[in-house]
Parts: structure tokens; C-alpha cells; sequence
């Protein structure tokens, strides 16, 4: 199993407040994929409790339900606007890692583009994911994967929070 996805993460209201949240939180324009690569934004989450506990419960319980234990290792959101493609990287060189990116905009058009790329190891393919408002995707680290700017149509930050974790043990 190389990825899963899920839907409606949090509550309507608990995912309102924090889409809200993250409008309003500090960002930076540090964020890189890679060494060399262009910046995106970042806002830092590791001290934010509704994001290291809160939220970091309910994505323990939801992975847990697919046979995985998972540790945090960090969190943090990314923002990205029109211009601002990712590179193709890996968030780590092996299976025990991986990443669950949450989706936080209130509304997200087919046209805004923005997609998550993960190239499938299994399927010898790639898998595009548009980034629906509330949803999860949680893949292997190892993974190549990238994030896509949304397009001139989109007025507003495509906004994720990722999730950084290492598998404790996994159930098959």
C-alpha cells in the first residue's frame, strides 16, 4: 500500500475555525522542497495544540482504522500560489516515514488546478489528487511526489498541512 485517502477529516465547524485560523496564522516565504528548489509558504504548527493534538488524534485514529501506529515528527502548512509549483521530492528514503497532507480551504474549483502528483511505485504511473477542502492523503515518504500551483484562476493560497510521521507498526 503506497497511499490512502480520506474524507471529511474534521467537523464542519472544527474545520470552518481553522481554515480561518490559517488565513490569519504567520507565514513566511522559506518553505523548499529541496535544496535549490523555489520557496513556498510555510507556517510552523509543532507549538499550535489543535494541530499537534487535536487534529494529530483524529489522523491517529483514522490510519489506525488502515492497521497503522504513527508517531509525530512534525507539522507545519503550506501555501502556494499561482507561479509556485513544487519540485518533485521525496519527504523521506524509506517506508517507515510518511506524510499525511490535510486540505484547508473552505472551496476548491476543479479549474484551480493545484493538484497533489505522487509517482506510484506499484501502479508505474502517477496519481493526481485535487486538493478537496477536509480531506486527507496519507502516502509513503519515499514516494516522489509534488505539489502543483493552482492556476491564474485561483485567488486565493492553496493551503495543505502536512503531517510528517514515522509508522510505529503497521498491521497488514
Amino acid at each position: 500500500m503506497e497511499y490512502i485517502q480520506y474524507k471529511d477529516i474534521l467537523s464542519g465547524r472544527e474545520f470552518h475555525e481553522q481554515a480561518e485560523f490559517l488565513k490569519q496564522t504567520e507565514w513566511r516565504f522559506v518553505g523548499i522542497s529541496n535544496p535549490g528548489s523555489p520557496n513556498f509558504w510555510i507556517s510552523k504548527l509543532n507549538d499550535n495544540k489543535f494541530f499537534t493534538e487535536t487534529l494529530f488524534e483524529r489522523i491517529k485514529e483514522l490510519v489506525k482504522e488502515d492497521g497503522f501506529d504513527v508517531e509525530l515528527l512534525k507539522v507545519y502548512a503550506n501555501g502556494q500560489t499561482h507561479g509556485l509549483s513544487g519540485d518533485f521530492h521525496q519527504d523521506h528514503f524509506d517506508d517507515t516515514h510518511w506524510t499525511f497532507l490535510v486540505y484547508f480551504n473552505h472551496d476548491w474549483n476543479a479549474e484551480w488546478a493545484g493538484h497533489t502528483i505522487i509517482k506510484s511505485e506499484e501502479k508505474q504511473e502517477f496519481l493526481s489528487f485535487l486538493p478537496i477542502p477536509n480531506t486527507g492523503l496519507f502516502f509513503r515518504g519515499d514516494l516522489w511526489h509534488v505539489g502543483m500551483e493552482p492556476s491564474r484562476h485561483c485567488t486565493e493560497l492553496r493551503t495543505t498541512v502536512a503531517y510528517k510521521l514515522i509508522v510505529r507498526g503497521k498491521n497488514d
